[in-house]
């Protein structure tokens, strides 16, 4: 799951719940693109096949540009099936704990 927040900031998280670790990427090649590129193929090897979803979820604070670098991405790197959500209130919740300790650090 990508989360998209203002200011260029890129969260994801793989799993649910407090299991999830959110982590941060950037919209570059070495960064989004890199990301996408290596879960699909850890997603090929262990299903035996090209079996990745990808979720895209965009803060009301995100720019649409952003948006549409993710949606390029996902084309680039040859995700089949991506879907645009809408962020819930524990996401909100876990990013607004995450930028409050960054800026408390």
């Amino acid at each position: 799951t990508f989360i998209l927040e203002d200011n260029n900031r890129l969260y994801y998280y793989e799993g649910k719940g407090k299991n999830a670790q959110y982590k941060t990427s950037n919209y570059s090649s070495k960064g989004i693109r890199q990301l996408i590129m290596e879960k699909r193929k850890q997603v090929i090897q262990k299903m035996g096949k090209d079996q990745m979803v990808l979720l895209i979820k965009a803060t009301a604070k995100s720019s649409f540009k952003n948006l549409i670098d993710v949606v390029d991405e996902c084309n680039i790197s040859l995700v089949k099936r991506y879907y645009i959500d809408e962020i819930t209130e524990k996401e909100k919740s876990r990013i607004i704990e995450i930028t409050s300790s960054i800026v408390t650090q």
